[in-house]
């Protein structure tokens, strides 16, 4: 058995002081316990964070667009670069890529990570090398994996696929379906989940189904992203995306919409009332210029929120709460937004947000409990004394400022740990 000392942890409701945490041979939590010799604690533990929407194979092209093609570049623009990095792949080198951006994940403070695979091959029976390639990537970083295969069947509502969509697309639900039997009976410790692309790729009757096939696992889909398939979508069902979903299909705590940027007030109102989480991918969203989350009215309604990388233009969990909030003031033109009556605190309520979203998201367990392996990231006690910082300011330190790598001693999953 191994012991971890700490002078406070950060749970879901504040610091909880003088800790020991009991890990079995195999890094699962047998106990958290106050310590018997508080002089061995010295270092904090928050929890790591949960990556709940990567596409791991466009790590490859981070930094690899950002220069002007047609004086009009858009999202819709860098989709065509994206689709010939997505040709061009192979299995082997989607392994090298993963495994590299997952090493990077966990020393930045990841432990956890939702991959959003829509990388097959089912023209020519090879749809499992993709996955393999991504959880043997998985296993051999150490991250914790919630694996999430993807529906993908359309270019666009009522649309047939594009010639170079075909590594995405399977051309019948019942394909799909024995695809993730087969993924789960290789999948070792991953989760598998349930995914949807979009509106756009699959049709609504489909995603009446994929939405109700499990009321447990895992389900997510791009949603509202851009205002012009918001504009495609109400010419073809004569709604907007998150309205049809409100309308059509009963929202469960299982269920997660990744970015919805452009929500109205029903809308928002209504997903953030509802069960299920969205999640923001800020630096991305950033990137791609596709808006701004609507974060200070959805968390004011209790809205589950998450956050992701996904085309990993960032890889930094700091970063991305730091710009959820410094979004929020430049569009309001005030300060410390994104905070509540218990967590008056940005980067403690930011976190602990995320962390109850991101645990929905990949099916885990929200922070470090008893019979969960245990993860976190462990904050060095010694600077926070030279520092001269209280423990409530050590989460506005790791967001706010630039100290962050002085502040951390390592990343920890079960038993391994990572230095940055």
């Amino acid at each position: 058995m191994t012991i971890l000392h700490f002078k406070a942890i950060f749970t879901d409701s504040s610091w909880r002081s003088d800790v020991d945490i009991h890990l079995d041979l195999s890094g699962k939590i047998e106990k958290i316990v106050d310590s018997k010799d508080s002089k061995k604690c010295e270092d904090y533990l928050i929890p790591g964070f949960i990556n709940a929407h990567s596409h791991s194979f466009q790590y490859s092209m981070a930094g690899l667009a950002e220069t002007a093609i047609t004086g009009q570049d858009s999202f819709w623009s860098w989709r065509n670069l994206m689709y010939e990095q997505a040709n061009q792949i192979t299995p082997d080198k989607l392994y090298e890529v993963t495994r590299e951006l997952y090493t990077t994940m966990i020393k930045s403070g990841y432990t956890s990570v939702c991959e959003f695979h829509y990388l097959f091959d089912p023209s020519q029976s090879k749809e499992m090398d993709f996955s393999r390639s991504i959880l043997s990537a998985a296993k051999d970083s150490g991250i914790q994996l919630t694996f999430v295969p993807v529906l993908y069947q359309n270019s666009g509502f009522n649309s047939p696929p594009l010639k170079k969509q075909q590594r995405f697309v399977f051309d019948r639900f019942d394909q799909y379906q024995s695809y993730r039997e087969n993924l789960k009976s290789v999948a070792g410790n991953a989760i598998v989940g349930i995914g949807a692309h979009s509106m756009r790729a699959v049709c609504g009757e489909l995603l009446k189904e994929i939405f109700s096939l499990d009321h447990q696992t895992p389900t997510h889909i791009h949603i509202s992203e851009q205002k012009k398939e918001i504009e495609e979508c109400e010419v073809a069902t004569g709604k907007r995306p998150v309205e049809w979903f409100l309308e059509n299909i009963e929202l469960r705590k299982n269920h997660h919409f990744v970015h919805a940027t452009h929500l109205n007030d029903e809308e928002l109102k209504g997903l953030s009332q509802s069960e299920a989480t969205v999640v923001v991918c800020p630096s991305t969203e950033a990137n791609l210029g596709d808006g701004i989350f609507r974060y200070k009215e959805y968390l004011q309604n209790n809205g589950s929120i998450a956050i992701g990388s996904d085309s990993h233009v960032g890889l930094n969990p700091f970063e991305e709460l730091r710009w959820m909030e410094y979004s929020q003031r430049l569009l309001h033109m005030k300060r410390n937004i994104l905070t509540s009556a218990s967590h008056p605190n940005v980067a403690e309520y930011l976190i602990q947000q995320t962390q109850l979203g991101g645990a929905a998201s990949s099916g885990r367990e929200a922070f470090n409990k008893e019979g969960s392996v245990f993860d976190g990231v462990v904050i060095d006690g010694s600077e926070v004394n030279r520092m001269g910082l209280d423990r409530k300011d050590i989460c506005s330190k790791l967001v706010f400022s630039p100290d962050q790598n002085r502040l951390i001693r390592h990343t920890q999953i079960g038993l391994k740990t990572y230095s940055q």
